[in-house]
């Protein structure tokens, strides 16, 4: 049945939750609730309304609208380690309603009084903090915006954007109707998706949850974003409304099925309740995993790029195309080195005592050695194909080189120089990424599988599946998880970051992200953590990104 396809959405091993936000109605008003484990802190307080919260990825910041009444309300963005707060006002009074974050944090999307009623608007908290108009008694700081504008009919409600602001998913009111519109901020098109009311979107957008009237009462239904099916997860007499998707991509929403509304999330069918409380509880959202921290530095030098080599050795990082530069932590900055002899491009490199290799290229079979004393390069080698090699594989003093759709490996010798050939052949696999764990070699993607390969025996072990078919994610080890950045899924680039727990073997969603959706990433070792460098978007981009878990 289709619905198997549907429902294999639930696969995910389920963790502990993360932290929420949630709008509270009480005697003492309309509240921003945080929940954290069991505890719940009231962020809001005073006579105002304060509606329609959203948290960010990483849980430092939230966002909700709030006045004295329903036709004067701003957005407030709420930072939840210094407890600072900034006012964002467009200069137009009226209903400002549902602001949300793009989880890679970068801009907030609402909806926002204009000419002929609400419309769907998106501003970069980052970049517009320039125009600072005065503080209030409490210390708000209050910014003026004048934000873009999403052009589409109708009124625009309850936005929700891509995780980098791609798309965007709202509800569009027309005299007639409510339809879920997906509008896409980089080819300016949009299309209907549904009849229905508040959409959300999974953390592989491939899936949409909106809330829908067929059979006399409010439904949370689910859609494929990409094939249109859907099916609903509700049939309750009572109406259910405002779904998300938690960090562990279930479905939470609040419903009225007892006569107060109340949270709750479905679970493999079944439904439990988050929030237990004698208020009105509704409107969740949900952060990702806050132990991760994230940053951007200095981008990579001038022409963006994909396909080429890195490496990371003694903390620095080395980038190579038509030439090789550096980046040094300690002067924040990329240098250039003497350039290899041979232009080429997809190759991996490696680093051992005052040299890097880099092996092959696109129709190259040269081994060229740096050495990081002299700043020269030489020609030591060549391979026994012309292969674009997809991974270098480093094992003690053994470096197998591995090409993209080729079973052959080729092993370079760290101490001698000289290469040879495997007695083993490798799984045939196209576009996967390899890196090295507990002295074997793992081969990550391509499709679904996660590939143990010994070394010596070529002997194969599979490990638990990726969640869906992954291309040329970036590929590394922090600790015991397994991380997936990015890559191409189901036809399209990702942001996400997927975790494979080692130890449990099980799969997870970290419910953070990149800063833009791309493949053919590199990543490496860096300052504790990973740097994930450059990468292919719609071209090559020059982004530095570290991604590194707080102690």
């Amino acid at each position: 049945m289709k619905w198997i396809i549907l429902l294999s959405l639930w696969t995910f091993s389920v963790l502990a939750q993360t932290p929420m936000v949630f709008m509270r109605e009480s005697a003492v008003g309309k509240h921003v609730i945080l929940r954290q484990g069991t505890t719940e802190t009231q962020l809001t307080s005073g006579k105002n309304q304060h509606l329609h919260p959203d948290i960010s990825a990483d849980g430092k910041w939230v966002v909700w609208v709030e006045g004295p009444n329903a036709r004067d309300l701003t957005v407030v963005l709420y930072n939840t380690t210094s407890r600072a707060r900034e006012r964002w006002n467009t200069g137009r009074k009226g209903s400002t309603l549902h602001p949300r974050f793009t989880k890679n944090g970068q801009q907030i999307f609402f909806s926002a009084p204009e000419r002929g009623g609400n419309k769907i608007v998106s501003f970069s908290p980052a970049n517009s903090r320039t125009r600072l108009m005065g503080r209030e008694a409490d210390g708000t700081k209050v910014y003026r915006i004048t934000p873009e504008v999403i052009p589409h009919d109708g009124q625009g409600f309850f936005p929700r954007p891509s995780n980098d602001g791609s798309f965007v998913l709202f509800q569009q009111n027309t005299l007639f109707k409510k339809e879920i519109i997906e509008y896409n901020t980089v080819t300016k098109q949009s299309r209907v998706l549904a009849d229905g009311l508040t959409p959300a979107l999974s953390h592989d957008e491939n899936w949409l949850v909106y809330s829908a009237k067929v059979q006399g009462s409010w439904d949370i239904w689910l859609m494929n974003r990409l094939t249109g099916d859907s099916v609903a997860l509700t049939n309750d007499p009572k109406d259910e409304q405002e779904p998300t998707f938690t960090s562990a991509d279930n479905v939470a929403f609040a419903a009225n099925r007892d006569g107060e509304f109340q949270i709750f999330q479905v679970v493999k069918g079944e439904w439990q309740q988050l929030v237990k409380s004698n208020n009105t509880d509704t409107a969740p959202m949900f952060a990702g995993e806050t132990q991760w921290q994230q940053s951007l530095k200095t981008p990579l030098p001038a022409p963006a790029r994909v396909a080429f080599g890195s490496v990371q050795h003694n903390g620095k990082i080395y980038i190579c195309s038509d030439k090789l530069q550096v980046y040094d932590p300690a002067i924040g900055r990329w240098s250039d080195l003497a350039p290899r002899p041979h232009t080429t491009h997809s190759f991996p490199m490696v680093a051992s005592g005052q040299y890097l290799y880099a092996f092959g290229g696109a129709d190259l079979q040269s081994i060229d050695r740096y050495d990081l004393e002299t700043n020269t390069w030489m020609t030591i080698g060549t391979l026994a194909r012309k292969p674009s090699a997809v991974s270098a594989v480093t094992i003690e003093n053994s470096v197998f080189i591995l090409a993209d759709g080729q079973s052959t490996v080729e092993v370079f010798d760290l101490m001698t120089e000289k290469t040879s050939k495997v007695s083993w052949s490798l799984p045939l696999r196209h576009s996967y990424s390899a890196i090295e764990y507990n002295n074997q070699i793992l081969l990550v993607g391509g499709m679904y599988q996660v590939t143990l390969v010994d070394p010596t025996s070529g002997f194969t072990r599979e490990l638990s599946r990726l969640p869906f078919a992954i291309s040329n994610p970036a590929v590394e080890l922090l600790g015991e998880d397994l991380l997936v950045f990015g890559g191409t899924m189901t036809g399209q680039l990702s942001s996400g970051i997927y975790a494979l727990n080692l130890a449990k073997n099980t799969w997870r969603h970290t419910g953070r992200f990149l800063t833009e959706a791309k493949d053919s990433s590199q990543v490496v070792p860096f300052d504790g953590g990973l740097a994930i460098l450059g990468g292919l978007r719609e071209g090559p981009v020059a982004t530095f990104e570290v991604w590194k878990k707080m102690n």
